[in-house]
């Protein structure tokens, strides 16, 4: 999963999550790399994941909050739920607000989370 691209303008997103690629398959190593998301207004936005994947690499993902845009749960830039590396993603808010944590690159198995900007 690379090279997507969501761009949100606004809307009610009723407490759902944005993703740029998501890969929830826990059979087989999926990378998720190089995807972006930019939140430019909206509001009822859960969480926002660049990538996420369950085993895998997840690199070059990057995610982009401006404008007074309220984030309910989580940010993560670039997230492996297993084995897996997390490499070169980026996470930049700017003038808005994230109600729990924002995770840059994070590996919650055996990997390496290193080079990720925030």
């Amino acid at each position: 999963m690379t090279d997507n691209e969501i761009i949100v303008n606004g809307g009610n997103f009723n407490d759902s999550d944005i993703s740029g690629a998501f890969a929830n398959n826990l059979q087989s190593n999926v990378n998720v790399n190089d995807n972006r998301v930019k939140i430019n207004a909206g509001n009822g936005i859960r969480s926002v994941f660049g990538g996420y994947t369950r085993n895998g690499t997840a690199s070059g993902n990057k995610v982009f909050i401006k404008n007074k845009v309220t984030i309910g749960g989580f940010v993560f830039g670039g997230a492996v739920n297993g084995n897996g590396n997390a490499e070169s993603n980026e996470v930049t808010i700017t003038d808005a607000a994230v109600g729990k944590d924002v995770y840059v690159g994070i590996i919650m198995g055996n990997g390496d989370a290193k080079d990720n900007k925030i």
